[in-house]
């Protein structure tokens, strides 16, 4: 790839916006801002760092021609940092509105006991549900490669929801009774339960939720207070939040990369060539599924050169993921755009490539729609902080705004937000009322005097010399 000094200069810049408003705009090191700024910096920054430092090049490298391939990268940089502006300033300004937001944060002290019993029940659920999908499918990769391949659990991902949220319970509880010095019984009964949800979600071919519950508790653990004291407390407070968040990172890679090379060995029987025979750039990019970038950059370079705007297509299409499949028999299949998007490069594929909220934006209203979605998001993003800020710091909050982050917020409005806010937001709202209750307030009640006791009072003015 032939890269030119406005590629360099570009990519310099989205770096240096991201950093800048990493440090103006976070206040904890558990901040949900912070949880979108570290997504940000993996599907949109990662890849555009690795491009300019000619360590890989574009995914799939026969979509891109050396000639034109620094001049898309180019305007694609450019694209996502007013995406990325426009984000940051809707924070900015519901912030500094003073509205205080909402969010499925609890408000008071954890009941471990109810946590607990959420985490358990959720659990069994969701164990039940893989283990009737093990015995249909005949084992593991039966499950993986019908969820993956076969597309035989279409309109069944719904039931992924019960062990997801089991798991983000579960981690939840488990750092609220580290936190609460709790048995060490109900402490592991926590853990192990996170890390079997993760598992069953596993069985759908999710790999993120196993290496979400295992950054949450790198981030999690140690707390030391959240409204912005640990943040700016010295130098060598952030440099134990950077020593964090850099464990928290490399735990991602080996992890995403890992359970990458597990599930193609269920599938295939081997590690895909694709990603077996790549370098180490582009297996680090294709294990933490990365190439939003990459799809941002077709998009940037097509549309609309060779293809019409979609004009708000793939919102309306969103909305119909609301409706189940079993009450709509003529559901479409490809209700994610990014199915419909590598179709027109690949029709024979039917698996997607998603390339985010700002491309996703673009690819309807063009550089309009990515100031309209970069506003929009910040405005999601600042009211779920303003919750936040005024929640307590406490461990099932931490896991709470690591999984709106990821799952709800992702890289900001898109097509399925209002479906993630069902199978996230409510759910987690609901749980946090009932592992959280609010405290019985007891009025005391003043005894009535007594009526025809024949007691005799006497009146006595002591104002009287």
């Amino acid at each position: 790839m032939d890269l030119t000094l406005a590629a360099t200069c570009a990519t310099g810049l989205l770096v240096g916006c991201l950093l800048l408003f990493g440090r103006s705009l976070v206040r904890g090191p558990r901040d949900i801002v912070l949880v979108f700024l570290l997504v940000v910096g993996q599907f949109y920054v990662l890849r555009p760092v690795l491009l300019v430092l000619g360590l890989d090049g574009p995914s799939p490298d026969e979509q891109f021609t050396v000639a034109e391939s620094s001049a898309v990268l180019t305007r694609t940089v450019l694209g996502v940092v007013i995406y990325l502006v426009m984000v940051l300033a809707g924070v900015v300004v519901v912030r500094r509105s003073g509205v205080q937001g909402w969010g499925p944060f609890v408000r008071g002290h954890v009941d471990l006991r109810r946590a607990a019993l959420v985490s358990l029940l959720l659990t069994a659920v969701g164990t039940a549900i893989s283990l009737v999908l093990l015995w249909r499918f005949g084992g593991i990769n039966g499950v993986v490669t019908a969820a993956k391949v076969d597309k035989a659990l279409a309109g069944l991902f719904v039931m992924r929801a019960v062990p997801a949220l089991g798991a983000i319970v579960a981690v939840g509880t488990y750092l609220e009774a580290r936190g609460q010095r709790a048995s060490r019984v109900l402490t592991t009964v926590a853990l192990v339960c996170a890390f079997l949800n993760a598992a069953s979600v596993f069985l759908w071919g999710s790999r993120s939720l196993l290496v979400v519950v295992a950054a949450t508790m790198v981030l999690g653990l140690g707390r030391r207070g959240f409204r912005g004291t640990s943040w700016r407390a010295g130098s060598a407070s952030r440099w134990q939040i950077f020593l964090r968040l850099t464990t928290a990172a490399l735990l991602v890679i080996t992890i995403a990369g890992g359970l990458r090379m597990t599930r193609d060995t269920l599938i295939n029987g081997a590690v895909q060539d694709v990603y077996a025979q790549a370098g180490p750039a582009r297996q680090v990019s294709l294990s933490l599924n990365a190439t939003y970038f990459d799809a941002a950059m077709l998009a940037g370079r097509d549309w609309p050169a060779e293809h019409e705007y979609r004009y708000g297509e793939d919102f309306v299409v969103g909305l119909l993921g609301l409706v189940p499949r079993f009450l709509w028999e003529g559901k479409p299949d490809a209700i994610a755009p990014g199915v419909w998007f590598r179709q027109a490069y690949e029709p024979e594929k039917v698996n997607g490539w998603p390339m985010g909220a700002a491309g996703l934006w673009y690819l309807n209203f063009g550089i309009l729609g990515l100031v309209l979605g970069g506003m929009l998001s910040g405005a999601l993003i600042g009211w779920l902080s303003a919750a936040q800020l005024r929640r307590p710091d406490n461990g099932f909050n931490t896991a709470i705004a690591v999984a709106v982050g990821i799952y709800v917020v992702g890289l900001g409005v898109d097509s399925d937000l209002l479906v993630r806010c069902v199978l996230w937001l409510v759910p987690l709202w609901a749980i946090g009322k009932f592992v959280s209750p609010a405290p019985r307030v007891f009025v005391p009640v003043r005894p009535a005097p007594l009526a025809n006791s024949g007691v005799r009072t006497h009146n006595r003015d002591f104002t009287r010399s």
